[in-house]
């Protein structure tokens, strides 16, 4: 999740972690982590500098750009090793679907971000 300052809605904090804002704090299933009452906002907004510390996410600040990120828990785990549809774009626009690309064999896919 990238937002502009630190404060998500209860919405988009779901939409992009799974996690629901509900009065006993923030859960998943049956998990739920307790949250402070500054942790939110009057207009419902949650603060995800609170949300980092208390759910073990990864938060990023990137001062130059004013950008914040929400990353994924810290020890988060792959359910599986499949490697599900995926189309990516060409360098000449054109779709390419990466089944085609790694061929009957299913070679190892990587990828890197440099952000």
């Amino acid at each position: 999740m990238v937002v502009t300052e630190p404060l998500a809605t209860a919405d988009l904090l779901h939409a992009s972690t799974g996690w629901h804002l509900r009065p006993e704090g923030l859960c998943q299933g049956d998990r739920c982590i307790p949250l402070p009452a500054e942790a939110t906002t009057a207009d419902g907004h949650v603060d995800l500098r609170v949300v980092a510390e208390r759910a073990g996410f990864a938060l990023v600040h990137d001062e130059v750009r004013s950008l914040w990120a929400l990353g994924p828990q810290a020890g988060t785990t792959l359910a599986s090793d499949e490697l599900g549809p995926l189309t990516l774009t060409g360098l000449d626009g054109a779709p390419a679907d990466v089944e085609v690309l790694l061929g009957p064999d299913r070679g190892v896919l990587l990828a890197f971000a440099s952000w």
